[in-house]
């Protein structure tokens, strides 16, 4: 049937159609996690490491922990880099990964699994390596809680992956067919750093809503550190030592928060270039290299801890590694602020550290005990 305009009738003319729809909305939530896993080893026998890099190369010595950090140089450390060779992720998969894959999302290679791995280890001396595994990974969500959830989710399932990995990368440095002679400190340390943009609006720009979202989450975030588990129920004392002892090393700017223990460290941040030109990103710049300064920082306590629990004279590389560092390892845990006079949070972090550490109980045992071994 035709309209008096000659126009044919639409079946649906005089029907009012459902709304369409409203398109999905972007993300609001950008997320980048780098996260870490290191722990400390040494071996009974000397070996050169200098002379290895069948599986992992040496390097140039390593200056970045003490340019990074401005050391004079009497408390300078100065460990040498060695990187993954051509073969490393090859005879790694061979060697170890055959018939246990675990999870096949991590990778040494960027060819296999959806995450690239990056090992790196830091020798200090013949005989103690300090391997640490790390990654990146990226996502996007539409809900503020979901943040905490998926990041605190990736990062438990790379921290379960990596330590029960670093041994193995530790023997690949040593290049050694039997692991016996490894000596390890437990709980690995890992340190992760989440950058959120949250976006920005007329009203209100990313730094303001990295506040509100550190303020509403604060309970979440301190789990996600402790727990891996933003949901999780604390003791209401673990929350509130894990504060006390990090007031001081978050003053300068309401939109970054670090949390940092023994068991490593968590710190979130709006990316540096969301803050480019604003007041309040005048005030982050001080933080712009913190991540990599923790991570330094808690290098040199756990290779203090290390060797302070496990030198003796009864083990003579130990022993020899205690006293040719334990001039520098007493200036870190007598005097920090000799050291570390140029930074003020550096000096802070580094106080956190020692004390989550013990370190001072750590060197007077260590020299106690080596003291009446030679008696």
């Amino acid at each position: 049937m035709a309209s008096e305009t000659g126009r044919k009738d639409s079946f649906f003319d005089g029907v009012q159609l459902p709304a369409a729809p409203p398109p999905r909305p972007s993300p609001v939530v950008s997320v980048n996690i780098t996260t870490t896993v290191s722990s400390a080893f040494s071996h009974e026998s000397p070996v050169s490491l200098r002379d290895r890099g069948k599986f992992l190369k040496p390097a140039k010595p390593y200056g970045r922990i003490n340019s990074d950090l401005t050391l004079p140089d009497c408390h300078a450390l100065y460990p040498m880099l060695m990187g993954p060779g051509n073969q490393f992720a090859s005879a790694f998969e061979k060697r170890f990964e055959s018939g246990n894959p675990g999870l096949q999302k991590y990778s040494f290679s960027r060819n296999r699994g959806e995450v690239s791995v990056r090992p790196q280890v830091h020798a200090y001396g013949d005989n103690v390596v300090i391997p640490t595994l790390g990654m990146k990974f990226s996502f996007e969500c539409d809900d503020y809680d979901e943040v905490l959830e998926r990041s605190a989710s990736e990062v438990r399932s790379f921290f379960e992956w990596a330590s029960k990995r670093l041994a193995n990368v530790a023997r690949m440095a040593f290049e050694l067919n039997d692991p016996s002679g490894l000596k390890h400190l437990k709980f690995p340390r890992r340190h992760t750093m989440l950058e959120i943009d949250f976006g920005s609006s007329e009203s209100e720009g990313s730094g303001a809503r990295m506040t509100k979202f550190l303020s509403a989450q604060r309970r979440r975030i301190i789990s996600s550190h402790i727990a891996l588990a933003p949901d999780a129920v604390l003791d209401p004392r673990l929350e509130r030592e894990l504060v006390k002892s990090n007031a001081e090393l978050n003053l300068k700017s309401e939109a970054h928060l670090l949390l940092l223990n023994a068991q490593g460290s968590l710190f979130l941040r709006v990316p540096s270039g969301k803050l480019a030109g604003s007041s309040a990103g005048a005030r982050a710049r001080p933080y712009e290299n913190r991540f990599e300064n923790v991570g330094h920082l808690s290098e040199i306590a756990l290779l203090i801890q290390h060797l302070g629990l496990t030198a003796s004279s009864s083990d003579e590389l130990n022993s020899q590694n205690w006293a040719s560092d334990s001039s520098a390892m007493r200036r870190w845990v007598k005097y920090p602020q000799n050291g570390l006079y140029r930074s003020v949070g550096n000096l802070k972090m580094w106080e956190v550290l020692s004390d989550s550490h013990h370190l001072v109980s750590v060197l007077d045992e260590a020299s106690e005990r080596l003291c009446a071994e030679t008696i």
